[in-house]
Formats: structure tokens, sequence, C-alpha cells
């Protein structure tokens, strides 16, 4: 992919190799021949989405050093070997019974440059929906469904919008570029913190204070839900104008996947432009005493220059998330450890030492769904049950008083 981009005065370019794969809506050949309609279809890049933005929106990066690549031949890109096993036949898992009475309904936020669909994995084909790839045990939804969870909603969410309003942000907020976002004043984020706050309010609506809400975070989502909670008593609306409820009386757990909930050291390499800092800053740690705090890290790749293309990205990764050196680091091959945890007492930290980020295993040339990935079927029981346990002791203490 060639790209310039003149919305932007220093006019960046850059070219990318990736790869596409497409789902048909028919496997018919001839049909196919004909020009029979794609239904669907999944992108891998050789660079992450949140590093190829913020390259983009430096005027002084260097974009032919780290954009263009030598090779004429993007085969070349990726390795051919990977140092995982990708396991072809998945034993069935001990399923996690829920027993701390009512189900709460789950709400699922998208990590950055996701969209809704990649945590259902559902695609519409002419007369249903029918799994992607036909591989229900790698959807989250799927997951939480046969575990007995009867309300899930997943944030609507496109690439799009986080494209189109990462740009109106550097374009229209002065604060952008000074590094000193916040939740009030952001542009690039607010619409994502706005639907947030438009859906569980619509639950609480629909529901009532009888079922809570757990938000079930992936990746950047999780921070973002630290924002669009707060303080857990000044909820927005769409308006800008404080609702009937507050986050603490709808919300009693958040569980975050994979999510840099720490700014980088050096604001400067800061791709939210400050406001993970800002709400990082008013909101440390599990702040609402009320909610439940969970962070989940993956540690299955060591960041390295030296071990293939899996490393060398995973220490690229981190040191985009921390600001320093990634080498020698442990993570999911997007976030560092040291990254994804909230350091407070009061969080529930989980270090799972065999999952990885995304939902396509990480260095293989081929985009192959990934069965150790947060949301997939047999990893998700490694977090749902301290999912329970802190839902009963919320409920405990909200009992007592």
């Amino acid at each position: 992919m060639k790209a310039d981009i003149t919305l932007l005065p220093w006019n960046p370019h850059f070219e990318l190799y990736g790869r596409t794969q497409f789902t048909y809506a028919s496997q018919d050949k001839e049909q196919i021949q004909n020009g029979v309609s794609i239904v669907s279809y999944y992108e891998t890049w050789e660079k992450r989405p949140l590093q190829i933005f913020a390259d983009i929106l430096n005027p002084f990066y260097n974009k032919s050093a780290q954009f263009t690549r030598n090779s004429k031949n993007p085969s070349r890109i990726l390795s051919n070997q990977t140092p995982f096993k990708v396991s072809k036949n998945l034993p069935k898992p001990q399923q996690f019974q829920w027993t701390a009475g009512s189900k709460p309904i789950i709400v699922i936020l998208p990590g950055f440059f996701n969209n809704s669909s990649d945590y259902n994995l559902l695609v519409k084909s002419r007369n249903s929906l029918e799994f992607l790839y036909d591989s229900p045990e790698y959807s989250m939804v799927h997951a939480l469904e046969t575990r007995g969870f009867d309300t899930i909603r997943v944030l609507s969410v496109e690439r799009v919008d986080w494209l189109w309003n990462l740009i109106l942000g550097a374009l229209l907020d002065a604060n952008f570029w000074s590094y000193s976002s916040t939740i009030e004043t952001n542009v690039a984020f607010q619409w994502y913190l706005r639907r947030v706050r438009d859906t569980v309010t619509e639950l609480y609506e629909e529901f009532g204070r009888n079922r809570k809400i757990v938000l079930v975070c992936h990746s950047a989502g999780g921070w973002l839900a630290r924002g669009v909670i707060g303080d857990g008593e000044n909820w927005m609306n769409s308006e800008g104008a404080l609702n009937e409820i507050q986050a603490r009386d709808v919300v009693e757990a958040v569980v975050t996947l994979g999510t840099p909930n720490l700014p980088p050291e050096d604001k400067t390499q800061d791709a939210t432009r400050g406001l993970l800092q800002n709400i990082d800053d008013r909101y440390p740690g599990g702040f609402v005493k009320s909610i439940g705090y969970i962070t989940v890290a993956g540690s299955a790749i060591e960041g390295s220059l030296t071990d293939g293309i899996v490393g060398k990205r995973a220490a690229n990764s981190y040191q985009l998330v921390t600001g320093v050196s990634g080498v020698g680091e442990l993570g999911d091959g997007v976030v560092p450890v040291t990254s994804a945890h909230l350091k407070c007492n009061s969080v529930h930290q989980i270090t799972l030492p065999f999952a990885v980020h995304s939902i396509f295993e990480p260095g293989i040339p081929k985009m192959i769904l990934s069965d150790r990935w947060y949301g997939h079927n047999k990893i998700i029981d490694h977090w749902l049950p301290v999912l329970e346990s802190t839902i009963k002791r919320v409920r405990e203490q909200q009992d007592k008083h």
C-alpha cells in the first residue's frame, strides 16, 4: 500500500507491505470467476496501526528509512518460521461455571483499530449469519455465550472510525500537538468515550439497576473505559449533560485484556497525545472502590532484535508503548506486562505466560487464527473465575452498605 496524506501540512508519504485474505459469498470457482461478491476480508501489515499512526503524525520522522522495504517481494517481510507451535486440535477446556448469583451484562470494548466483528467473527452470508472460517472457538462472544452469559453487547466500532477521528484530532485539537489532551477536550477519542457512555446508558434504561454491567476491554478499550468511568460519579451523556445515573451504580467490574494502562515515561512517545497520561493521573489504579478492576496481560513473547520477525515486532511495539527499549521485555507481542497492570493493591493482576494480543497468530505468513489470544475458548477460562470472585467481593461490600 502506498499513501500520501495531504491533509497534514508535512504531506507524509509511506509505502507499506501487507497481506489481504478474502472470503467469498460462494466457494464455487465458476461463480468466483463471474464476479461473485466478497463478504469479508482480513488484513495484516508489517507495522501495527498504532505505530504507523504515531509515525505519520511526527513531522520529523524519517519515513523512507522506516516504511519502505528494500525487498520488492512482500513474502520476504514475514519469516517462514515461527518460534511457537500453533495448535491444530484444540483440547476441550473445562468450562467455567458461574455461581455468583445473577450474571452481569457483558459489554465488550474493542481495541485500537479493531472493529466489532473481530469479537464475534460472524459474517453475513446471503441467507444467514455464519462464523468466519467456521471457527466459533475463536469468538469471544461465542465463548461467553456457551458459559451462560445471555446479554452481551459489542461496542459498535468500525476501523474507519479510528482513522477519521484521529485525523480530525490532529487537525482540530491544539492540545493534540502539545501532548496535553484531556478527557474533556480531546477530539481524537471523544467519539469512543461517548459511544461507551451511550451504550451503558441504553442498557441501564432497558434492564434497570437489577442487572449490573461488566466492561470487558481489549487493548486500548481498557484505558478508554477508565476514562469513561472517571470518578464513578460524573457521567456525561452524548449531549454533554449529566445523566441521572452514575457509573458506579451501573458498572460493577472492568476487565482489561492486553491494555497499555500506563503512559510512556517520555510524553513525546505517547501515541494518545497525553490523553492516557491525563486519565492515569486523575484516576490511577482501581480508582472507584465500588468497582472491581482486573488487568490481564500475556507474557508469551520477548522483545528481541535478533530473534526473528516476532521478537522484532514485539520489541518495536513495547518501545512504542513504554517509551524505552523493548528488548528483553516480556509481553503479548504488542503490550509489555509492565504496562498492562495497574499498580494498585485492589486490582487483581493476571499474567498468562501463553497469551498473545491479537486474534491472528503473530509472525506467520498466512493469517492463522490464534488459539492463544485472550478471547479464545480455551483461554477465557483463565480469567473468568477471577471475574466471578471479584464480583462476589463487590456485591458483598455493597450488601454491607
